[in-house]
This record gives C-alpha cells, structure tokens and sequence, in this order.
C-alpha cells in the first residue's frame, strides 16, 4: 500500500490549467534540498509546475509490521493567486477521524495551524497489529506544509512516517529553508 502525497499530486494536476507565460516557482536541484538518508525516486517537470520525490528507510516500524518507506515530496507550481489557496486551506475544518473503508486502518487528524507563513497539516494512520502473537499499533504521520511565494505555491510532505512529528516538521524546515524562507517558525 503505497500512499501519496494527495497535496502535492493537486498542485501538479492545478499547473495544468495556467496561463502560458505566467513565470512559476523554480526549485533547485534535488540533491541540494534532501535530508540526510532520503534517496531521490523521481525530479519531474511539468511545465510550470515541478515535483521531487525521495524515500527514506523508516527505522522506528515496530515489528512484525510491514514496513513502509517514508515518502517525502516536494512541490512548486506557477499558479497565479496563490496566498488565497493557502487561506482557503487553512479554513476547511480537518477531515474527521474516519475509519478506511474495508480495512483495519483508521485515520485521524492530529494538527493544522499555521506555520512559516503557510499552512501545516498532520494526519495519523493507525493500523493495528492483525496476526498471530502481539504487536503494538502501527501509526503513521502524514505531515504537509503549503506556503504562497511570490512565484507561486510551495509545499513540501512527509507521508509513512513513524516516529515524533517535530522530525518530519524538521526535514520540511530544512527543505523550506532553502527554497521558500518565509518567515519565523511557529
């Protein structure tokens, strides 16, 4: 089960819908922006829009679960209008606690504020151990951050990560530090 960073993903499908000649957010290569131990997957371009993906090893999996590769991804997109997307972002209420339609798996919001001048979102999946013998639950984060600059929209994600939140928070300031400083950490 592979899962993907839904923020992302939109961003790329909106870049398709741009005036032509609108200048676009231009990232820097993707070796100067990952985190130590992620291993690059995919640079794309899609005109004004660009998308990098890497994964990383996700040492903390309590066992016997399966483990899954922390997944992160990195976006800009051209789009014009951008600090109103942002803010229409940060007012959709979180998506309730829900449980995964045929599956054991559930999901449940854990954050969404602002942040860096854009917006940061947190989702748990829970899943628990079903087999034989005991095994504690598996939760994983999902954690997004999307900001407007002045070439357009930014946002970076973190998905399939087990361990403490302000980890994924850190790899996302240092990507963000590099490509959209905006502003104080809060």
């Amino acid at each position: 089960m592979k899962k993907r960073n839904t923020t992302t993903w939109l961003l790329v499908a909106m870049a398709w819908f741009l005036v032509p000649g609108v200048a676009h957010a231009q990232l820097p290569p993707a070796a100067s922006l990952l985190p130590p131990g992620f291993t690059l997957e995919a640079e794309r371009s899609f005109g004004p829009a660009t998308t990098i993906t890497a994964v990383k090893p996700n040492e903390n999996v309590p066992k016997p679960h399966q483990e899954y590769k922390i997944q992160l991804t990195i976006g800009s997109n051209g789009m014009p209008g951008t600090e109103r997307n942002v803010e229409m972002l940060f007012a959709v209420p979180e998506e309730p606690a829900k449980q995964d339609p045929g599956s054991v798996s559930r999901s449940e919001p854990c954050g969404k504020h602002r942040y860096r001048g854009g917006v940061l979102t947190c989702r748990k999946q829970i899943t628990p151990w079903v087999g034989t013998g005991k095994a504690p639950d598996l939760v994983m984060l999902t954690v997004n951050w999307v900001v407007a600059t002045p070439s357009g929209l930014v946002a970076i994600g973190v998905a399939n990560f087990v361990g403490a939140r302000e980890t994924a928070v850190g790899w996302i300031d240092s990507i963000a530090d590099k490509i959209a400083p905006t502003g104080k950490k809060h």
